[in-house]
């Protein structure tokens, strides 16, 4: 081996790249590894045995071997898409060289100052250094990228630049391995040249992605306004009866100031729900953020009190982002909470569990408390299974649909307009009376009963106690009070059902 120095460092190499590569994916992958059942040292061996081909590979070109390599490897074994490990792989191999010119550059030199090595021990203490150095250089950045994992779609949008990114960096380090395996730059006689010189060829390459990309993307941004108009549009085909509906909403974003932003800023994912006089529809940026939209239709004697909403905080509540307002339309912003309504969950699973149900309540119950006990009482007016979002992991509810809202007004004896759905909506939400918080605890119960039974409200059912049986009586007697035709005789606030549940 002493005699051959250089196919030593091969096979060193071949061991030592795979360890550097199986030390910062299980760092910074952790939380997206597959199911593979294998122990990590023949996950390692495996790792090894694929790399193993760089001993005869040249040295100018290995690069282009280690790209292939390690891509296929954090494709096959993490949960990542074809996207993130085509960026994974490259900001690994940009992380690598440039840890390797810091050792050449000033680690390794100090170390050789203070030994004597021979050129055999000098190809050891570099290799180690670099696991070192990618070892806790993964542990400093795994943070920002898992962040940047969680962002699954995030590298889509940069499809133009990103084979711009790749090929300059290939070209970079292809040259500057060249240059240094044929002593055209030694890094240890002009330690100061090599360093400018890598500084400039990185400088340019990142300048030339630069300029290129934004030359193509402003050529192409009124194609890409045009486009999310057409996609906006697109969506008429799947609702030919409402046509023109959906055409007037296209006119409305392209002639109001918030229907500008909306389209410059968002791109349109999909329709998420219609009705007669309302749409959503889920919205991306550019950080792949995904948004709501609500579009609701004006009507006439109808008065929303939409910047009430922005006042509505509380963890359980989706705050609004934005609102604004076209000719024809409102709109609402919100961001978009990753679960399933309650209204599909009891449908697709059947009622719920009793543990389950409780601490769903317990969730409702501090919304509530929060709302009614205000300055100026705050009535919800619509809540519904489908208006709670259930994250299943960690079984907790989101509010969504507060458009509803109203402040209750002892001076007052009936709403402005009625507003509701059928079997969770009080009596008086029909217009016998004011909305009071009397007529959320009407709907909590109501809500409460479909979750616990899985069978839609109905006032006569419940009063008969139909589908109650089943039911602790405890549970039963509170959803009996809370449904009492007579705002008075339910209960005067949330917490007495906290004390009863």
């Amino acid at each position: 081996m002493d005699q051959n120095p250089a196919l030593y460092q091969n096979i060193l190499q071949a061991i030592t790249f795979p360890l550097a590569l199986f030390l910062f994916s299980r760092i910074v992958l952790t939380e997206h590894t597959k199911k593979i059942n294998l122990h990590p040292m023949l996950i390692y061996f495996i790792f090894v045995l694929i790399f193993l081909p760089i001993i005869w590979i040249p040295f100018s070109i290995r690069v282009f071997f280690y790209f292939l390599g390690t891509f296929f490897i954090l494709l096959i074994n993490y949960k990542i898409n074809i996207y993130q490990s085509f960026w994974l792989v490259t900001l690994y191999l940009l992380m690598t060289t440039m840890l390797e010119i810091i050792s050449l550059a000033a680690i390794q030199p100090l170390i050789l100052g203070i030994f004597k090595l021979n050129e055999i021990s000098e190809i050891i203490v570099a290799q180690v250094l670099i696991v070192i150095m990618i070892f806790f250089s993964s542990n400093l950045l795994k943070n920002r990228f898992n962040r940047f994992m969680k962002n699954s779609n995030l590298v889509k949008k940069y499809q133009i630049t990103y084979p711009l990114i790749v090929l300059s960096a290939m070209v970079m380090i292809s040259l500057l391995m060249t240059l240094v395996l044929y002593d055209v730059i030694q890094f240890r006689v002009n330690m100061l040249i090599s360093i400018v010189f890598v500084f400039l060829i990185t400088l340019f390459s990142v300048i030339s992605v630069i300029i290129i990309d934004k030359y193509l993307k402003n050529k192409n941004e009124m194609e890409n306004l045009k486009s999310n108009l057409m996609h906006f549009k697109a969506l008429k085909e799947t609702q030919t009866n409402n046509y023109f509906f959906e055409q007037s909403i296209e006119f409305d974003l392209m002639h109001s100031d918030i229907g500008v932003k909306i389209i410059e800023s968002f791109t349109l994912d999909s329709l998420l729900y219609k009705s007669r006089n309302s749409s959503i529809y889920l919205l991306g940026d550019k950080e792949e953020t995904q948004y709501t939209m609500k579009v609701i239709e004006k009507k006439e004697g109808i008065a929303y009190d939409f910047e009430g909403l922005k006042s509505i905080l509380h963890p359980l509540i989706v705050p609004v982002s934005e609102i604004g307002e076209g000719e024809k339309y409102h709109y609402i912003l919100k961001p978009f909470v990753k679960g399933v309504d309650l209204n599909r969950y009891v449908f697709e699973n059947g009622p719920l569990e009793h543990p389950l149900l409780v601490k769903i309540i317990i969730q409702l119950a501090s919304v509530f408390d929060d709302l009614h006990t205000r300055k100026e009482p705050i009535v919800y007016r619509d809540l519904k299974p489908s208006n709670i979002i259930f994250n299943s992991e960690n079984e907790t509810i989101r509010l969504i649909d507060i458009e509803s809202i109203r402040k209750y007004e002892s001076s007052k004896t009936s709403d402005t307009f009625i507003i509701g759905s059928r079997g969770y909506a009080p009596p008086e939400q029909y217009g016998f009376s004011q909305t009071l918080p009397q007529s959320d605890i009407y709907a909590m119960g109501a809500t409460i009963y479909y979750l616990a039974t899985g069978v839609e409200p109905d006032f006569v059912f419940i009063s008969n106690e139909i589908h109650l049986s089943d039911l602790p009586e405890s549970l039963k007697v509170v959803i009996k009070k809370c449904m009492s035709f007579n705002p008075k005789d339910r209960y005067g606030s949330v917490s007495e059902i906290l004390s009863l549940i």
